[in-house]
Order: structure tokens, then sequence, then C-alpha cells
């Protein structure tokens, strides 16, 4: 590998870099584009549950359905265990798991896409200081071993993070 660093031309590290950014960038959207459709599907589903809750109620019961909504997540899971005997009950559970489901895409794909803008920052330093790190090897080839390593990491938490929403539900 040394030898194909300190051999290679002077605009390698330059499609190095600016092929790598176009590679995190185009991940990014994509992943970012699962994520949004997932959660607008759980919301879709959300609404459908409110909407059957309010249709299949002989008295008006907005004020209940609008009550539930602001509550949390613990106590809309309390109001739940409360009444069992109630016969939408499955709604509010189906409504309630769409919450959490929400919940878990928005706290599970902050770490890939964190780490996919750190690597896409520092390949835009070393795209830009490309001159100087082209000239130390030991600078370049730490960087090549960093940005590698960030790369392959945030590639693994995409894939475990999409494989734990594609899973659940």
């Amino acid at each position: 590998m040394i030898w194909l660093i300190s051999n290679g031309s002077d605009s390698t590290g330059f499609y190095f870099y600016s092929s790598l950014i176009q590679v995190k960038a185009a991940i990014f959207s994509i992943y970012g584009v699962f994520i949004i459709f997932k959660i607008q599907i759980c919301n879709q589903n959300i609404e459908t549950c409110k909407n059957l809750i309010v249709a299949s109620s002989v008295d008006s019961i907005i004020h209940m359905v609008t009550a539930f909504d602001q509550k949390t997540i613990e106590a809309k899971e309390k109001w739940i265990s409360e009444n069992p005997t109630n016969r939408r009950i499955h709604l509010y559970q189906k409504w309630l798991g769409n919450e959490k489901f929400i919940n878990g895409i928005t706290t599970g794909f902050t770490k890939p896409m964190f780490l996919l803008v750190v690597g896409m920052v520092i390949d835009a330093v070393a795209l830009l200081l490309q001159q100087f790190i082209n000239k130390i090897l030991w600078i370049e080839i730490i960087l090549y071993g960093v940005i590698l390593f960030l790369f392959i990491w945030s590639l693994i938490l995409v894939y475990h993070s999409i494989k734990d929403i594609v899973l659940t539900k």
C-alpha cells in the first residue's frame, strides 16, 4: 500500500477524496430519504388510527383523541393499560406502536448521519490541503486509514440501522 501511495500521481489524492465525498453524500441522501419515508408511513398510520377511532364511535370523542395525542408515550402506555376494555384499544395500541417506532428511528439514525458528515468534512479539508498532504507520506497514510475506517464504520451503522428499521414492524 505504501508503494501505491508513494508512486501515485499528484492527482490521486484529489480523485480519492472527491470520490469519497460524492459517495458519502449519496449514501447520506439515500439513507435520509429512506428515514423520511418510514416516518411518513408511520405518521399516516397514526392518522388512520385517529380517523378510525373517531369514525367508529357513536358519540363525539374528538376531545379524547386530542387528549391522547397530547400525552407523552409513557402517559399513553398508562392510559392503554388502565382502559383495557375500551373497544378501540387496538387502534390506540397501534397508534402508540407507530409513535414508539418513530422515536426509535429518530434516535437510531443520528450516529450514522453524524459519522457521514464528519467523514465528508475531513475529506473536504484533505481535498483542500492535498498539495501539502501529498508531500508528507506518513500524514497521507494515516489520513487514508482514518478516512477509510470512518467510512466503513458509518456503512456498518447505516446497514444495521436500515436492517433494524426494516425488520421492526
